[in-house]
């Protein structure tokens, strides 16, 4: 069986509003700002590891409509 890691670079998707993206993330992961700017500091960072296929999709899913690109 398949296993993902998500990782995340601070992309955003085309058009999204940097602190609305920041605004999101926090509340997902519920994080603190300090945390959250750590996300967005350009370097690749594993937020989920060892994901299955099915619980890699949705957490694809909710972090596109976030805003974030994974």
């Amino acid at each position: 069986m398949a296993h993902y890691n998500l990782i995340f670079q601070g992309k955003i998707i085309d058009g999204a509003s940097l602190n609305k993206v920041k605004l999101n993330i926090a509340q997902l992961f519920k994080i603190n700002a300090a945390k959250t700017d750590t996300l967005f500091s350009g370097k690749a960072i594993i937020i989920k590891k060892n994901l299955n296929t099915e619980s890699a999709k949705k957490y694809l899913t909710v972090l596109k409509k976030a805003g974030a690109i994974v």
